[in-house]
């Protein structure tokens, strides 16, 4: 690189004005270096950005889809054999993409719910279908919660269904069962 190059650039290479002669009024053998330069950095600037994916694609593999840790092997392993056929294991990637599908419709209800029933009269046929499908999946996941199985405490997974059931009477299920009501159906008499 030619000297009056490599003085402009700042201490991490990086800078605006890094080339104050035009590509056009150099030599050849300057336009070589300059080309050479530029490849190298941008070769440098690729291997990072691919030490950052890596990197993403190794946190990933270890996070479960809301930050729960997972601990390698020994914990899957004690999933796979202790599991039974009929209950959906917390780390299980269909789980975790229909839990993902149900937050989006969350947000979707908080926002839009409370706007639809505030200004809107009427509702059009594509609106009353995209409600049906909205609230059939909320139905859906609670049936699916019945036999899903959670992280206890101990990092345990709990795979006993009267366990399960148990605890989601105790807690959520009343609140999923008045959040999955239509909102048309606030909207009768008798409310």
């Amino acid at each position: 690189m030619s000297p009056d190059n490599q003085e402009l650039l700042s201490e991490d290479g990086d800078s605006d004005t890094e080339f104050q002669i035009p590509f056009g009024l150099l030599s050849t053998e300057e336009k070589q270096d300059r080309l050479m330069y530029l490849w190298k950095k941008t070769i440098k600037r690729a291997y990072g950005a691919s030490q950052i994916v890596m990197k993403l694609k190794h946190i990933k593999e270890k996070i479960l889809l809301f930050g729960i840790p997972r601990e390698d092997s020994k914990r899957n392993n004690l999933i796979e054999t202790i599991t039974p056929k009929c209950i959906i294991k917390p780390d299980d990637p269909i789980k975790q993409y229909w839990t993902l599908y149900i937050s989006i419709l969350l947000i979707y209800s908080v926002i839009f719910v409370p706007v639809k029933v505030s200004f809107y009269d009427e509702s059009s046929m594509n609106m009353i279908i995209w409600d049906f499908i909205v609230d059939a999946s909320f139905a859906t996941d609670i049936v699916l919660t019945f036999f899903s199985g959670y992280e206890r405490k101990d990092q345990t997974i709990e795979t006993d269904k009267r366990v399960i059931a148990t605890q989601y009477l105790k807690m959520w299920f009343w609140i999923d069962v008045l959040s999955t009501l239509p909102v048309g159906i606030f909207e009768l008499p008798f409310f």
